[in-house]
């Protein structure tokens, strides 16, 4: 089977911002965890040509990979997309400012862990841990039997938070 050639593919753009599919190259082809789904933060041809473009995900790129986009800058879904090399895409230069897929779990850590000493300070019979005293390697094995025991109480005693 003979591959299209350049000139018989239509033209599609990429912009910062687009969101886009494609295969890592982390996994082995075909193995349904390679897929990814990604924002494309960063255009950059003449910093980097083989790399031109940061995705959120924090992959490296390569001019060689094969992607489609899914959706514009804007959020609307594009109906049908070739999978394509990504050199073939007629790239515009740009940055968007969104987070990465990384800073994303990073906040929601801290937040999950703020809510978990707030549900645990809010109990009347919890012990009391002192954020001063988690120091050392043991801080966070203090940390999560402090959650452990409100999340015990609140299920035994049937404490209101």
């Amino acid at each position: 089977m003979v591959g299209l050639s350049l000139r018989e593919l239509p033209e599609e753009t990429l912009h910062p911002g687009d969101t886009s599919e494609y295969h890592s190259w982390m996994f082995v082809g075909g193995d349904p965890r390679g897929q990814c789904i990604a924002r494309v933060l960063r255009i950059s041809q003449n910093e980097d040509p083989e790399y031109p473009i940061r995705v959120d995900t924090g992959e490296m790129l390569s001019e060689r990979q094969v992607m489609r986009r899914i959706s514009d800058a804007s959020g609307v879904l594009f109906k049908v997309c070739k999978w394509r090399k990504l050199r073939t895409y007629i790239m515009k230069d740009g940055e968007v400012n969104l987070p990465t897929m990384s800073s994303r779990f990073n906040s929601a850590l801290r937040q999950a862990v703020a809510d978990g000493w707030a549900a645990a300070s809010k109990l009347q019979h919890a012990p009391v841990l002192r954020i001063r005293a988690l120091r050392g390697p043991n801080h966070l094995q203090l940390l999560l039997t402090a959650l452990l025991n409100a999340f015990q109480l609140r299920k035994t005693r049937k404490v209101k938070f």
